[in-house]
């Protein structure tokens, strides 16, 4: 709520006051012997066209495509370090299809996952899949329709650590109840 008009506010209205943080920031400097630990600057939230250009633009998808996993996983994990930053980089990155090239990648390695490098990616696509859900159509039918994908997560939910079990659950579930909707 806006203090002077008390009218509604989006984050999107909010503009930072660097003069006012650089002022705290040096207060803390100065006081450090006394105990008081520097605040740290927060990093600017990630806009709908990065997010789109993460994914789409010779990224995510392309690399995919292109089966390589060197390139995809940079991409993929860039993605997760956004999507961990914050709620508003995640929603941008679901808003701009994050799941969907995310699932396109799973099923583009699922086939060759036996090679260590597709291993690591599909882990690194697995968990940044699951940071960007709920899953839209284009990708469950990227992983539904895809034999070698269902399979893959199957696989990791019954032999894998803890945590890849978990997201591979996680996946599942989302197919299965969002398949049974549509």
């Amino acid at each position: 709520m806006c203090p002077v008009t008390k009218g509604d506010l989006r984050v999107d209205d909010l503009i930072p006051n660097h003069a006012l943080r650089c002022i705290i920031q040096a207060w803390c400097v100065a006081n450090h012997c006394r105990g008081v630990e520097r605040i740290p600057t927060p990093r600017v939230p990630v806009t709908l066209a990065q997010a789109g250009e993460v994914l789409s633009l010779g990224e995510v998808e392309a690399a995919a495509r292109a089966g390589d996993a060197a390139r995809c996983g940079a991409a993929v994990r860039e993605v997760g370090r956004l999507a961990r930053e914050s709620d508003r980089d995640r929603w941008c990155l679901a808003s701009s299809g994050a799941a969907s090239a995310l699932a396109a990648a799973v099923a583009s390695f699922a086939a060759v996952s036996d090679s260590s490098a597709s291993s690591v990616l599909l882990n690194d696509v697995q968990a940044s899949l699951v940071l960007v859900m709920p899953l839209d159509e284009k990708a469950i039918m990227a992983i539904g329709s895809s034999t070698a994908s269902v399979a893959l997560l199957a696989n990791v939910a019954k032999h894998d650590d803890l945590q890849r079990r978990l997201q591979a659950v996680v996946i599942i579930r989302e197919i299965v109840v969002l398949s049974s909707c549509c």
